[in-house]
């Protein structure tokens, strides 16, 4: 008996951590879009408090199905606002 397996595409959430730095942050999401597939990830990118303009950029990103955002009201200067927008499924990574 054969069975016939199609390859899964495995999810995987990207997080940003972003504060001011519209230009860059327009950059950074213009490279995944330009370089990866749709399917093959989540954006998140979790705003620090800006007052440059990402934030309405990005409320105007999330509410056209583009990313998902969290919006802090300060720059908290450390790696656990990205922790504020759980992934969907964790995948654990190794390096070699």
């Amino acid at each position: 008996m054969s069975v016939e397996t199609k390859p899964r595409s495995t999810p995987v959430s990207i997080v940003i951590p972003v504060y001011n730095r519209l230009d860059l942050t327009r950059q950074c999401l213009n490279a995944l879009r330009r370089y990866t597939a749709d399917h093959e990830h989540e954006i998140i990118v979790v705003d620090n408090g800006s007052t440059d303009g990402t934030t309405d950029e990005l409320r105007e990103m999330q509410d056209e199905g583009r990313l998902r955002a969290v919006f802090n009201q300060k720059n908290e200067a450390s790696p656990s606002p990205a922790t504020r927008a759980p992934p969907r499924r964790a995948i654990p990574t190794c390096c070699s």
